[in-house]
């Protein structure tokens, strides 16, 4: 379903939150692999989002845990970056 979902924002329609939740499960449970990731960023600069889609984009990023995962390997680098790669959170 995922694919289907990213060839079908790649054609200009819109996705409904199903589509955008199975989208966003594959990448945080790193399933979707980063070329079809790609493809899917590509599409949202091809067509863009509408409010909608960045509504139902955000609520599945939240539900899988996909921003805590981006928020934490930032904050966890920018810790090494300072000097405190020794200490763990």
């Amino acid at each position: 379903m995922p694919i289907d979902a990213i060839k079908k924002k790649l054609t200009g329609k819109q996705l409904s939150y199903n589509e955008i939740f199975a989208i966003m499960d594959e990448i945080a449970n790193q399933r979707l692999g980063p070329v079809l990731t790609a493809y899917f960023a590509a599409a949202g600069f091809r067509e863009g989002f509408s409010d909608e889609e960045l509504y139902h984009l955000t609520r599945a990023m939240v539900c899988n845990g996909t921003l805590f995962c981006i928020l934490k390997e930032s904050l966890l680098i920018n810790i090494q970056q300072a000097g405190a790669g020794t200490r763990r959170r």
